[in-house]
């Protein structure tokens, strides 16, 4: 009886044995995370906020981002790139934005932007803002300018039109860091405002938020006899006021008359 309870007891130990080698093997055929998939899966968390400041054709697109991530103080802080995809209805002015103190962020324009272009005439054009994600909470305030529309049937259409701002992407880089090239939803993008060189940057999946609208005023074509009748009239006004002051002014008389000299 002793003996059969020894065997029962090795043969316990000898099953209890055999499954913990086998919790081994399990756990060491399982991948570990490598560094370049650390590297990859890394990004701030961060969200946004947006709003369209102002009224007319002068306003101010605000983004603001927070951060919820950690600032090592020893570490450089990740860079920040903010890109601004303008509609054609509007622009932003890159002699403007060079002057431009009231942000966080340094503008630059890749495009060339001519200010005084139509609506119906002018292409879409993006804005780069580069910023250093060294604190909790960073202001982007750009300056964008509404252009003029063509005149429509204002009955039919309305005397407003809408201009579309649609929402910011985001990336991020490391700055001592390179992403490897096997990363996911990397982009060549400019390091900085320089524009000297590229660099990988990684975009941020940002939450889905509803495009900013802004309304101008437009031209109605129903008022054009009306604006036609009023531009002859000031036309012929100011042709007659001209026209008399040179005819007045012909007619004077030169004064003749002199002051005697006075005697030595």
């Amino acid at each position: 009886m002793t003996r059969l309870s020894g065997e029962r007891i090795a043969l316990s130990f000898l099953l209890a044995a055999l499954l913990i080698l086998k919790v081994k093997c399990t756990a060491a055929e399982k991948p570990k995370a490598t560094n370049v998939t650390k590297l990859c899966r890394e990004q701030p968390d961060i969200f946004v906020e947006r709003q369209l400041a102002y009224d007319g054709f002068h306003r101010e697109l605000r983004t603001v981002i927070y951060s919820r991530s950690k600032i090592k103080p020893k570490s450089k802080a990740p860079q920040l790139l903010v890109v601004e995809d303008l509609p054609s209805g509007a622009y932003a002015d890159p002699y403007q934005l060079k002057l431009l103190q009231a942000s966080d962020a340094e503008f630059k324009v890749p495009e060339k932007v001519d200010v005084e272009m139509m609506q119906t005439q002018a292409q879409r054009h993006r804005v780069l803002a580069f910023l250093s994600l060294g604190k909790g909470e960073l202001k982007v305030h750009l300056p964008v300018h509404l252009r003029y529309h063509k005149a429509h049937h204002c009955q039919k259409l309305g005397s407003r039109v809408a201009v579309e701002f649609h929402p910011a992407r985001v990336y991020f880089r490391l700055p001592d860091i390179a992403f490897p090239s096997t990363c996911k939803q990397l982009h060549r993008l400019p390091c900085n405002q320089n524009m000297d060189t590229l660099c990988s940057w990684k975009e941020i999946p940002m939450e889905t938020t509803r495009p900013l609208m802004a309304e101008v005023p437009v031209g109605c074509l129903e008022d054009s006899p009306l604006v036609t009748v009023a531009t002859l009239l000031a036309y012929c006004f100011c042709t007659a006021a001209i026209a008399y002051s040179v005819v007045v002014a012909g007619n004077k008389k030169p004064d003749g008359s002199q002051q005697p000299l006075p005697k030595s």
